[in-house]
């Protein structure tokens, strides 16, 4: 659940009422999501996570830089997915689309740097898995969430043109399609018990070398 992000919704809304309607929720799940006391249902966090994305201004990437255990240097951008739900491959190329967008904030970042790669997290629970407790030393409190298990897919390695780049693309859907469809339980892709979520979206700038960024 996006937490600050829905607060923020109710604050352009103006009250929970407002957003609940929008939703087509009762205002009384509002507030038990707001104190983490349950997540709304797939269809419901689709909804929701749209409405973020439309109305909330989101910070828009995390920069890391380091090196790799072979000595070369990167930079990587992180995006949050706000755990887009990835169970109906129908709604790939809507992925795609916002995927392309985050890229191009960044593509004339990090100039020196000559080759490139794509990366991207996805998160699997179940929908029978009971809720387990965990302790937040940080909030001094309690909360419930599921079980998950995450798996990073990423392309090879690129040229940073755009005929590299088209390509690059390609591949991270293509291995997208085949983890999807390689990992349902059912031949009818949307009777399923797992719930498959985008979580974050990477751009790697890969070199030899590279400047810190001022």
């Amino acid at each position: 659940m996006e937490y600050k992000e829905l607060k923020k919704l109710i604050e352009i809304y103006g009250s929970q009422r407002k957003v609940a309607a929008v939703l087509g929720v009762n205002q009384s799940q509002i507030s038990r999501w707001l104190n983490k006391k349950t997540s709304p249902r797939v269809t419901v966090r689709e909804k929701l996570i749209d409405l973020i994305q439309d109305k909330v201004v989101i910070p828009s990437h995390k920069r890391v830089s380091g090196k790799h255990t072979d000595g070369r240097l990167f930079v990587r951008y992180e995006f949050s997915l706000w755990r887009r739900i990835l169970n109906d491959p129908t709604k790939i190329p809507e992925l795609f689309k916002k995927l392309k967008r985050l890229y191009k904030s960044v593509q004339n970042k990090d100039t020196q740097i000559k080759a490139q790669r794509l990366g991207i997290s996805i998160s699997t629970t179940d929908r029978q898995t009971q809720e387990t407790e965990y302790y937040s030393k940080k909030a001094k409190r309690t909360y419930t969430r599921k079980r998950e298990e995450l798996q990073f897919i990423t392309t090879i390695i690129y040229a940073r043109n755009k005929p590299s780049t088209d390509l690059m693309f390609q591949e991270l859907e293509e291995k997208i399609r085949m983890y999807l469809l390689g990992t349902l339980e059912s031949d009818d892709i949307h009777d399923t018990e797992k719930i498959k979520e985008a979580k974050t979206f990477y751009v790697f700038f890969e070199g030899e070398s590279l400047e810190v960024e001022e």
